[in-house]
């Protein structure tokens, strides 16, 4: 953590914004024909800067905006602040003050009364002409401005076109905008003239991912949590080599339809226990292959020839029947590249995690992040909104429940959410319902409906199919694969 304080005697933490291609924040210049002002060029400007960059400040926390960097600004060698860039792209410099300005500075604060902000003077309100308090506005409007004539301070609300005297520049020595400004981890806090009052602006958290595990803790039994691997899973047969996309958000869509041995590009949609693993006792098991296909009759012990035969001890992907699943038996290159560090989630966990673990029905909704994908949120147990962020459970307005920009969905993400991308379902070599629906396997085998169905993980947003923690398919269709690590 980094603190940079500022004492009454130094002008400190002076603030200047440079506001992307937009005329009316142009600062009006000191008069050149005053000799007090010329001894004071550069704190008058630095001045004016700060208040613009004060209100900017405001405004990004009433619309949610946060600090994306900061970086430490240099002249001629000298560290003289330091650049905040927000998420928006706009950028505000904090300067380390020339202490030589040995002068009174004006206390221009602002202050929070319900929803708005007003420009104060020395704590008191400052008024417009009808007597109203003056509101502190948005992006690209001018603040109020400061100048010295003939050593008087004086300000102006209208861009320069009239101005009031508000004290001498030797008054009482010292003075300042901002008495700290403290850069957290998570948060920078600026801290007003009085010591007392703080705007408080948030800073985009980095994802962490560890060996593809995403950070977010599932519950999926009373004793299991879990970690969902960062992105869906995906295979080349060309190459052999299997791997997590790299965003939750990312599929490959209609380009499945290219599914064969020999295909040099990456698929993501599966039959069900297309590990590559064959049991050779099990003569009906002959679709085992991630390029697998084919919806051909084999047997009536297993009717398409996915996954362990009827005849088989373990029917689902576990015990005897491990290594089907694709965690167990293949090494995921982003994921650690062993075999045996992954698994996919059983029907009892997946039931578990979306209906019996603690508040389980407000922690999963569908959504739409804008210009990147809709899909199925889930949220992890210790779930803390990030500021500014919102969720509404369920599918009432189906995908369009909750929408996301992707740099609000990146703060979601960092603080543990799940994604489930609507990729879509391949039957054979078609490919359909890309950025409609989405279908995720499960380990277990579904005998309640057919031999040759599989359970899996289902949502759509028509309220008649809905959210379906459990639900069966055939398993020669091809769906998603998202593998999840028992947590330590």
């Amino acid at each position: 953590m980094k603190k940079f304080s500022f004492f009454s005697l130094l002008l400190v933490a002076i603030l200047t914004i440079f506001v992307i291609s937009c005329e009316d924040d142009n600062i009006p210049k000191p008069d050149d024909g005053d000799d007090t002002n010329e001894d004071y060029t550069t704190l008058i400007e630095q001045l004016n800067a700060n208040l613009l960059s004060l209100q900017t400040i405001v405004t990004a926390y009433q619309n949610s905006d946060w600090i994306s960097d900061i970086d430490t600004l240099s002249n001629d060698g000298k560290e003289i602040g330091y650049v905040f860039t927000l998420d928006n792209e706009r950028t505000f410099t904090i300067y380390n003050a020339d202490a030589s300005y040995d002068i009174s500075i004006p206390a221009i604060s602002v202050r929070k009364d319900m929803l708005y902000y007003f420009w104060t003077l020395d704590g008191e309100d400052q008024l417009d002409f009808n007597g109203n308090n003056r509101v502190v506005k948005g992006y690209g409007y001018q603040p109020p401005i400061l100048n010295i004539e003939k050593k008087d301070w004086i300000i102006s609300y209208d861009g320069g076109t009239t101005w009031k005297e508000i004290g001498k520049i030797d008054d009482e020595k010292g003075g300042c905008i901002f008495s700290s400004i403290i850069c957290g981890d998570n948060a920078v806090t600026f801290t007003l003239a009085d010591g007392v009052s703080t705007i408080i602006l948030p800073r985009t958290v980095e994802l962490v991912i560890v060996d593809g595990a995403l950070p977010g803790l599932f519950s999926v039994s009373d004793t299991t949590k879990v970690r969902f691997s960062q992105g869906n899973l995906q295979y080349r047969a060309s190459t052999n080599v299997w791997r997590f996309a790299a965003t939750q958000g990312e599929y490959i869509g209609e380009e499945n339809n290219n599914i064969s041995e020999t295909y040099s590009g990456w698929i993501d949609l599966f039959g069900w226990a297309t590990s590559g693993y064959h049991d050779e006792s099990d003569e009906y098991n002959v679709f085992y292959q991630p390029w697998s296909n084919t919806f051909v009759a084999v047997d009536s012990l297993n009717i398409y020839g996915y996954g362990p035969s009827l005849d088989r001890t373990d029917l689902s992907l576990v015990g005897t029947s491990k290594n089907y699943d694709w965690g167990v038996y293949n090494p995921i290159s982003n994921g650690g590249n062993e075999p045996g560090l992954w698994r996919t989630l059983t029907r009892d966990e997946s039931s578990y995690m979306f209906l019996r673990r603690p508040n389980a029905d407000q922690k999963y909704g569908l959504a739409t992040i804008e210009g990147y994908c809709r899909g199925l949120i889930i949220l992890p147990d210790d779930w803390v909104m990030p500021k500014g962020c919102t969720f509404v459970p369920g599918m009432p307005e189906g995908f369009t429940t909750n929408v996301y920009r992707l740099v609000d969905w990146k703060r979601m993400e960092a603080a543990g959410a799940v994604l489930l991308p609507a990729a879509g379902y391949r039957s054979s070599t078609g490919v359909i319902w890309v950025d409609a629906r989405g279908r995720y396997w499960l380990s277990s085998h579904n005998s309640a409906i057919s031999s040759f169905y599989a359970e899996m993980i289902s949502y759509h947003d028509e309220a008649s199919n809905g959210i379906k923690p459990v639900n069966g398919l055939i398993r020669a269709g091809g769906i998603s694969v998202r593998l999840v690590q028992d947590a330590e």
